[in-house]
């Protein structure tokens, strides 16, 4: 993305008058981060995430390509010589993880993107002329409401589920269970590339593939090294339909899902069916709920769905058309179940189809920070 020349010029005019954020460190460089709370996705998407509770997703449909929204950073330097800059970015003040680009001396700008939610991060540049070299930080805080947008290349609907508060006062940890579309699909045309493996494994490090297509288990087309696990499931309704009810029966599948669930090699994981919507949506949603996340993040991450290439199927809405009777049988069926919470009825929905009490604490031994 090209920017502007007076965005730039505004921050050499902000430099030397002293006043861009983190100043002090180097009167050669200036950074300019966002101010006030970082909304990680489109704006209508933003205006959909502070609605009431209960408002129609499908008012809010935008492009689904432009779901996500990077963060930019904006830099300037005086220093004389100079060769190039260093961008610098983490999560804590001392920078001990911190991740680093190297930019030449033309660049003045950066898109950060696949942040966490609701954390603040910390940026420096760095300007250097091959002799010495100069820094300027600054910081910022992304926003804590709705799902954390992933965008990886060649793939769709994609998004960390983790990141919220639950019900025991922990937080569902983020960057351990990824939901999305399949890796490659021929109908949706969906074909994951290179960058987009390379970023899976190596960025993300996903350890493991959780397919709900069906078939046999296999290796994962991110790489080699990651085992492809395979669930025959349904979605909605249909994961509660026990085998003596003369239907194909989904709960075992869905008691085998869990048990993976439960294995700490797992994780980071990848769980998709086709487009990342129903299936995955219905798997997505019992996992989140057995650890205590909300009702509102539970809409807000099913409804998401909304905004990417997959609603050409439909929009997921919990208030209106086909699918709010979908997601409505998936709530019923589980309020059904013995329990004074969300929680503790989708803990007894997974006892009675067989996964253990040992597998549920060592989920949320897992998952739970």
């Amino acid at each position: 993305m090209k920017r502007t020349g007076t965005v730039i010029l505004a921050i050499f005019m902000a430099l030397s008058a002293g006043c861009l954020m983190g100043c002090g460190a180097s009167d050669k460089v200036a950074v300019q981060c966002p101010a006030g709370t970082v909304w990680l996705c489109d704006d209508g998407i933003a205006e959909y995430l502070r609605a009431d509770a209960g408002v129609d997703v499908s008012g809010y449909y935008v492009n689904g390509e432009t779901a996500g929204k990077p963060v930019e950073i904006l830099w300037g330097s005086t220093l004389k010589g100079l060769l190039g800059y260093t961008l610098e970015y983490a999560t804590d003040k001392d920078y001990k993880n911190s991740v680093k680009i190297e930019l030449p001396k033309e660049q003045t700008w950066y898109d950060l993107t696949n942040l966490y939610k609701d954390t603040t991060y910390y940026v420096r540049v760095w300007a250097h002329n091959g002799d010495k070299k100069y820094y300027n930080e600054g910081s910022f805080t992304t926003s804590a409401v709705g799902p954390r947008v992933m965008t990886i290349d060649g793939i769709y609907n994609t998004r960390d589920i983790g990141g919220s508060k639950t019900a025991g006062g922990k937080r569902f940890k983020q960057g351990m269970v990824y939901r999305g579309s399949a890796l490659n699909d021929e109908e949706f045309g969906i074909y994951i590339t290179r960058a987009g493996k390379k970023y899976m494994k190596e960025t993300l490090g996903i350890r493991s593939e959780l397919s709900l297509l069906g078939g046999p288990d296999g290796v994962s087309a991110i790489d080699s090294s990651v085992p492809m696990y395979s669930f025959t499931v349904s979605g909605y309704a249909d994961a509660f339909v026990p085998k003596e009810d003369g239907k194909q029966d989904f709960t075992s599948e869905y008691r085998a899902l869990f048990s993976r669930l439960a294995k700490p090699e797992t994780y980071p994981t990848y769980i998709h069916c086709q487009g990342g919507a129903d299936r995955t949506g219905t798997a997505c949603y019992l996992l989140a709920a057995l650890l205590g996340v909300g009702e509102r993040d539970l809409v807000h991450d099913y409804e998401f769905t909304t905004f990417s290439m997959i609603s050409m199927v439909g929009a997921r809405s919990t208030v209106s058309g086909l699918y709010a009777d979908y997601y409505k049988s998936l709530v019923d069926n589980l309020q059904a179940f013995e329990g004074d919470s969300l929680m503790k009825k989708t803990e007894n929905y997974l006892l009675s189809i067989g996964v253990t009490a040992e597998e549920i604490a060592s989920i949320r031994s897992i998952l739970l920070a």
